[in-house]
């Protein structure tokens, strides 16, 4: 505990397929159901009864089973999206006054350091998640809780994180470094709040705010003494209940995440996913309609809309134009 006769401070500081079988399995099964079902089971989880998908997505009981078995085994691969919250545990530091205050580094009596984090797969209902003990919070220790996240974001071919560009990330690659962890894989990030702050001008761009504004479920309650307490005391009753609130978090940035897609600048999950056929590059989806076209100072591309997610995309190739005298503006 921090003497509280000295003037201390808690601050936060500054889906292809991998190969053939003997059978050709492209050709059992067209792509555009196979792409239905793997989505299906992304959605709703691997357990769910054949008979419930087979009758869902109008395919075989056959076709069900054997991409189950293979989505099981690894033989099928889709992009795999991490949906990810972290909290963190303030800095202790000694200072002279509470406004204006410039803080010199050797001030510091305890640096930050991340308490807990939670993270599921987008659409699955499995949550994975560490926190630390009492004690290893009031020492800033969380080397033991990062070994979990460390082979997740080495899974991950893409991360949803909230303001993760700005805080997260950086938040959780100063603690691996710090606690001797090399890079993980690469992956590419989606941050719901770059598409509010960019696309909309919405009232407040907090994650609770929008949930509210987009009519989704809402964060849990918290207050400033649930991190004091795990902080200072090292509180498992606070600790814990800053991990669930850290759940719920994750939960609420998937839907915040759900409602924001179609007007996202998405990656292109159809990187990700071995077709001819078009796809809509925000959820993979086949069911599309086409919307005229989309034109750059040179060329036109067919554009579509996605009747699943609503994302608005177009082809990769443009549409042959037959004037010879066209001619684009010199810069």
């Amino acid at each position: 505990m921090v003497e509280q006769s000295t003037c201390n401070a808690l601050v936060w500081g500054s889906i292809p397929h991998s190969g053939s079988t003997k059978n050709n399995y492209t050709e059992v099964i067209v792509l555009s159901k196979l792409s239905e079902i793997v989505h299906y089971f992304k959605i709703n989880g691997l357990d769910t009864p054949t008979k419930v998908v087979s009758e869902s997505l109008r395919v075989s009981k056959r076709h069900v089973r054997r991409v189950r078995a293979k989505l099981s085994n690894g033989e099928i691969k889709s992009p795999r999206i991490l949906v990810l919250d972290i909290e963190t545990l303030p800095m202790e530091v000694l200072v002279w006054g509470l406004y204006e205050q410039r803080i010199p580094a050797e001030n510091t009596i305890k640096n930050w350091s991340i308490l807990c984090w939670q993270a599921k797969w987008l659409y699955d209902s499995k949550f994975y998640g560490r926190y630390v003990t009492g004690k290893q919070a009031i020492n800033r220790e969380d080397k033991s809780i990062l070994f979990e996240l460390h082979d997740l974001l080495n899974e991950a071919d893409i991360i949803i994180a909230f303001n993760g560009k700005r805080f997260d990330l950086r938040k959780i690659k100063t603690r691996f470094i710090l606690n001797d962890l090399k890079p993980t894989s690469p992956y590419k990030v989606l941050d719901p709040i770059i598409t509010a702050r960019q696309q909309f001008s919405f009232s407040s761009n907090s994650l609770d705010a929008l949930a509210k504004q987009l009519d989704v479920q809402r964060k849990s309650h918290t207050e400033y003494k649930l991190w004091y307490d795990s902080a200072v005391y090292g509180d498992e009753k606070s600790i814990k209940y800053l991990f669930n609130y850290c759940r719920q978090d994750v939960l609420v940035l998937e839907d915040v995440y759900t409602k924001l897609r179609p007007w996202m600048n998405h990656i292109n999950l159809g990187l990700y996913v071995e077709t001819d056929e078009l796809i809509c590059p925000a959820c993979m989806n086949r069911n599309l309609e086409l919307k005229g076209f989309y034109y750059t100072n040179v060329n036109k591309y067919q554009a579509f809309q996605c009747k699943k997610c609503g994302a608005i995309g177009r082809r990769r190739i443009a549409e042959k134009i037959d004037k010879p005298t066209l001619v684009s503006t010199a810069k």
